[in-house]
Order: C-alpha cells, then structure tokens, then sequence
C-alpha cells in the first residue's frame, strides 16, 4: 500500500479520535441516564413498598376493630328497636290519656267505672250503675260521640247492676 500523505493520516487519526471520544461520550451519558433512571425506579419501588406497609398495618386495624364495629352495630340496632317501640307506646299512651278524657266527659253520674284493662288493642271497662238505662245511655254515647265501637259484653244484677263494654283502639 501506499503511504498516505502525512496529512491525511493525521485526519484519519483525528477523526479516530473524535469517534472514539464521541463513542466514550455517548457511553457516559447512556451510563449516566441508567444510572437515573435506575436510582428513579428504586424510589418509586421504595414509595410503593411504604405505602403498601400502611395499608397492611390500616388492614390490620379494621380487622381488629371489625367485631367492636360490629358489636356497635347490634347495639345500635337494638337502641332503635327501642326508640321505635317507645314511639309506638307513646302514641298508644296518647290515644289511651284522649280516650280517658273522652270517658270522663261522657260518663254520666250515675255511672262508675271500677276497672279499665287493656290487652294488646283491646280495652275493657268494668263498672257499676243504680239502672240498666244509664249503661245503654252510656254506651250510646260513646257509639255516637266517639269514633269507638263499644260492645256490652256482660250486665249483673246485684246490689248494683255491674257491666263490661269492650271495644278495639
């Protein structure tokens, strides 16, 4: 082969030069840039891992607190219960105090009423009056004055003439 002009040589060798410092370069930067990529993704990884710790340690709490919760709950349930039933005895205690009112204004003088019994909406009155008129009277009265629907179940005679008027609230 021949021998190149010196200068040539001396571009051949300068570019050698360049391509390999670029190639040096470019290996660095790729380097570098894995380097921070990598450091990046171990961070993330690190975040995650922290962040699935609490939530196993908050998992571990909720099953822990599942059977107070739960006990609460029964209790809360019961409690309502409760309410509601002393809803719907105050309202029956209502409509037994109206009920009452209604008797004391209705009952005649010569009429006494000597028992009131109550089972479920069932209300019975016992009582005693001088005459049969008086209990019929009556028991017209709350037929037609009230929205009750009386029936005289029983009537005896003795000293005085007993009765029982049962009707449905």
């Amino acid at each position: 082969m021949l021998n190149l002009l010196p200068w040539r040589e001396q571009q051949q060798t300068k570019q050698k030069h360049i391509i390999i410092c670029s190639c040096a370069g470019a290996f660095i930067l790729a380097t570098g840039s894995l380097a921070i990529w990598t450091n990046n993704l171990s961070q993330q990884i690190d975040r995650q891992n922290v962040q699935e710790k609490n939530l196993q340690r908050q998992l571990v709490l909720l099953k822990q607190q599942y059977p107070q919760l739960k006990a609460t709950q029964t209790k809360l349930q019961a409690q309502n219960k409760n309410i509601n039933m002393l809803g719907t005895l105050q309202q029956q205690q209502q409509k037994l105090l109206a009920l009452l009112q209604q008797l004391s204004q209705l009952l005649p003088q010569q009429v006494h009423i000597t028992k009131i019994s109550k089972q479920t909406q069932i209300v019975t009155l016992f009582g005693a009056a001088n005459n049969h008129q008086d209990i019929l009277q009556f028991v017209a009265d709350l037929k037609t004055k009230t929205e009750l629907k009386p029936v005289l179940q029983e009537v005896q005679a003795k000293d005085y003439i007993h009765f029982r008027i049962q009707f449905e609230l």
